[in-house]
Parts: C-alpha cells; sequence; structure tokens
C-alpha cells in the first residue's frame, strides 16, 4: 500500500471517529492510538465503540466483503485471546468509503436483523413512512 493511500486511510478513521463521538462519547479514538493508550494487542481502528469492532476502508473501489470478514476475524482472534467470558461479544462493522462517494456501514445480515430486533422491541419507528402519492383504486 503506497503513502497516499496509507494517508487516505487515517484520514477516514479520523472522520469515522469524529462521526462516532457525539454517539459513543470522547474515549472513541482511533485504534493506533488505543493500541499505544490502552496496551492493547490488537485494536479495531475505531477504539472504545461499546458493542463495536469498527474497520475503516477508503479507496477507489472498497472490497466491502474482504472489510467485514476483516472486522470479524480480529474480533474473533481479540476475544479469543481473552479468558473465556471476560470480553463480551462486538458486532463487526466496516465502514467503508469510495473515492468520492457516500460512505456506507456493512454487516452480517444475522447481526442486522439481532440489531434490529431488539431495537424495534424497545423503540417506536424514528419517523413515519413518507406517502408521494395516493394509491390507485383500480
Amino acid at each position: 500500500m503506497g503513502l497516499l493511500s496509507r494517508v487516505k486511510g487515517k484520514i477516514w478513521e479520523r472522520e469515522c471517529v469524529r462521526l462516532l463521538k457525539p454517539i459513543f462519547g470522547d474515549l472513541v479514538c482511533r485504534g493506533a492510538i488505543a493500541q499505544t493508550r490502552f496496551g492493547a494487542c490488537e485494536a479495531p481502528d475505531c477504539a472504545n465503540v461499546p458493542g463495536w469492532w469498527v474497520e475503516a476502508k477508503h479507496g477507489i473501489k472498497v472490497n466491502l466483503r474482504a472489510a467485514l470478514e476483516q472486522a470479524h476475524k480480529a474480533e474473533e482472534d481479540f476475544v479469543a485471546t481473552r479468558p473465556p467470558g471476560s470480553e463480551p461479544r462486538r458486532w463487526p462493522v466496516a465502514l467503508c468509503k469510495d473515492n468520492r462517494s457516500r460512505p456506507v456501514a456493512i454487516m452480517y445480515l444475522d447481526d442486522w436483523l439481532t440489531l434490529v430486533g431488539q431495537w424495534w422491541a424497545q423503540k417506536t419507528p424514528l419517523r413515519e413512512p413518507v406517502v408521494t402519492s395516493e394509491p390507485s383504486h383500480d
């Protein structure tokens, strides 16, 4: 990976941290910072995000599945190095951005269904669906 690609990746990681801090608080930081600050041997790209293992990828055309699999494997490896039950599992998620495009968050469908099911059981919809036209009664 070239220098410009690494710089672009660091900038995207910082942007992801900036986006996550209002939700999860000021302890959210880049994984490289967490490794030195908290002594972690392996850290997600965005560390200290409760319940999530966040990998951030930016490139010409990011391989979404590979990014998610990297997050999943890193989370599994991290948990495997800890005493059983000492670390709660985290949902792996990849925050990906292709050049000059809208970023996406990708996660496994079964994890998403669990998350949405838990949310739905506790909340009402954030907004009502928008009806753009009256249905036809043919």
